[in-house]
């Protein structure tokens, strides 16, 4: 059933050390040609949603395989708040614990999706669910991180309720061109100083946004573009 869909690794960077540091894995599905892969988030979510044991059960295996080489200094997977809904995702983490140090658990930005019999939940027990659930992957040794911070759900309100629990955050530049939202930016690292958070900058798209980052002391970044320089780099 999940014989086309693969982990993509894409690397993040500390651009003042030049060294990667971890490997956030994304799941794609395999394109008309064999070395393309296609993210239709949307499109995944659903069909995982609605094969769920089949598709933890392969993501478990995946990722066994992946630590089992010994590739990566550290790895990061992408969980949806409305997988905690799912019994066999704390399974997995918790058969996967032995790697806790090598797991960082990105809890992303899409909205929550209540099952049927949670649709009872006010907002309040929700986020207190959510917390047991995050408060339960930190008691498994893993660390915790908030995607695309601003951005859905994860928004400032929420990054401070969980605050104990997290080690640090992204910010991404996806959609958005960095002299537009750079106050923004400068917002979250000095939130992030005050509270001893680590920050990420995704899709991080030219040498000279990279630049102007690093003079912000933001080192920790990601992006196709420094993925082809490391390249070049290493050739």
């Amino acid at each position: 059933m999940f014989k086309n869909y693969r982990l993509l690794a894409q690397p993040v960077y500390d651009i003042r050390q030049k060294k990667i540091v971890m490997y956030e894995l994304v799941v794609g599905k395999v394109g008309e040609k064999a070395s393309s892969f296609i993210e239709e988030k949307n499109q995944m979510n659903t069909f995982f949603e609605e094969n769920y044991s089949g598709f933890i059960n392969w993501l478990q295996k995946e990722l066994m395989k992946i630590l089992a080489k010994k590739t990566y200094p550290k790895i990061s997977i992408n969980i949806r708040s409305s997988q905690f809904f799912h019994l066999e995702t704390m399974k997995m983490f918790e058969r996967l614990r032995t790697h806790n140090d090598k797991i960082i658990v990105e809890i992303t930005e899409d909205l929550v999706r209540l099952p049927e019999n949670k649709n009872h939940l006010t907002p309040m027990e929700l986020d207190a669910f959510l917390y047991g659930k995050i408060r339960s992957l930190q008691a498994f040794g893993y660390e915790v991180i908030l995607d695309d911070v601003g951005c859905g759900i994860n928004s400032l309100e929420r990054v401070t309720y969980y605050l104990p629990l997290i080690s640090g955050f992204k910010i991404s530049l996806e959609k958005f061109e960095l002299n537009r939202i750079e106050p923004f930016i400068a917002a979250w690292k000095k939130f992030a100083d005050e509270n001893g958070k680590q920050v990420v900058l995704e899709h991080v798209k030219n040498e000279t946004d990279s630049s102007v980052l690093l003079g912000m002391n933001l080192a920790l970044q990601q992006g196709n573009w420094l993925d082809k320089v490391v390249k070049k780099r290493v050739s």
